[in-house]
């Protein structure tokens, strides 16, 4: 089976020696294309130009220096393999070089080796870029993940924290560096343990994933409402790698869910329960005394002149008087009575 063809720079002074080089990678199954230059002018325009699959350069040349070459090579395509081919490069020499940045060298008079040597340095290559990607993906996710809002952290198994953003070390109060080996079950008060340790993680691990309510702890104790997503990472044996979860703020949305369920059932200028309430309550009051055969009494009353308050004073005024009334009222009737406007 035929290589995939390979695009290759030469650097060489001699022809001959090109020639001699591509015939004994084409008789290991190589197909080459190439490109060859023989002073550094020609090695940086070359450079310029394109980016060759690998670079293999003369040691010794009476107009230029393979050393000089793979400086200029380093700089212009850093990720580039550079093989020296060359008859005179010594042992010494030849270490300095790998030192320097080559990548592998190759005698003149053994190019038998060029082909393996060639292969492993393009193999050595692609497993170098598939990391250097990796790593890339992975500042980028970290970029990501450190600029949302969002509580976002990481455990291994055993409940170990192996991450946590900059969202969830501001909402914990856990400082940035200690952020790691920590167990992770800290930052939740005690009935959201159970959650987590007795559905979330159970339900994470079963299905792959679990969402819910909970809580956190932030740095003072308190706890922080927060809409949480428990993820189940597994490796390619099935077994689980990390647990990963997302959480949400929603301090805020309770706030007002209660705030809406208040002004459901009481008067928002007073502060008393409203006619719903009010219903409500003289229902549970009318039941009670038909089942204990005692009285309930209702009753209604009126400010005489309350429109000339307003219409005199204005409506703050008013509304003061408002807020005045119901609370002598209230303080002025029993615990289990309701008083409403």
């Amino acid at each position: 089976m035929m290589d995939a063809p390979v695009n290759l720079l030469f650097i060489e002074d001699s022809r001959d020696d090109v020639q001699l080089a591509l015939l004994a990678l084409e008789r290991d199954g190589l197909r080459p294309s190439w490109k060859h230059v023989a002073t550094e002018m020609e090695l940086r325009e070359a450079l310029k130009s394109s980016t060759p699959d690998a670079i293999l350069s003369d040691f010794s040349m009476p107009e230029f220096d393979g050393l000089a070459a793979l400086k200029i090579a380093r700089d212009f395509a850093p990720r580039v393999p550079f093989i020296f081919v060359s008859g005179t490069i010594g042992e010494e020499r030849a270490i300095e070089a790998i030192r320097l940045g080559a990548t592998d060298y190759v005698l003149k008079d053994n190019l038998r080796r060029l082909g393996t040597a060639l292969r492993r340095a393009l193999a050595e290559a692609r497993d170098r870029e598939r990391v250097r990607a990796a790593e890339e993906e992975r500042a980028r996710l970290v970029e990501i993940l450190e600029a949302t809002s969002d509580y976002v952290g990481m455990s291994d198994p055993q409940g170990r924290r192996i991450y946590l953003n900059a969202a969830g070390r501001k909402l914990t109060g856990v400082p940035e560096h200690p952020a790691q080996g920590a167990l992770s079950p800290e930052i939740y008060p005690g009935w959201v343990r159970e959650i987590i340790q007795n559905e979330a993680l159970p339900a994470a691990a079963r299905e792959g994933l679990w969402q819910g309510e909970t809580a956190m702890l932030d740095s003072e104790g308190k706890e922080i409402p927060v809409s949480q997503v428990v993820i189940a990472h597994r490796a390619s044996d099935g077994g689980i790698r990390f647990f990963s979860t997302i959480a949400r703020d929603i301090s805020e949305r309770k706030a007002y869910e209660k705030r809406i369920t208040y002004l459901a059932s009481y008067d928002a200028l007073s502060g008393l329960p409203n006619r719903s309430l009010l219903g409500d309550r003289t229902a549970q009051a009318m039941t009670h005394a038909r089942r204990v055969g005692r009285p309930c009494a209702l009753i209604v009353l009126d400010l005489d002149r309350f429109k000339l308050i307003n219409d005199s004073y204005g409506r703050s005024a008013g509304d003061a008087l408002l807020r005045q009334v119901g609370e002598r009222i209230r303080g002025a009737v029993r615990d289990g009575d309701t008083t409403a406007r």
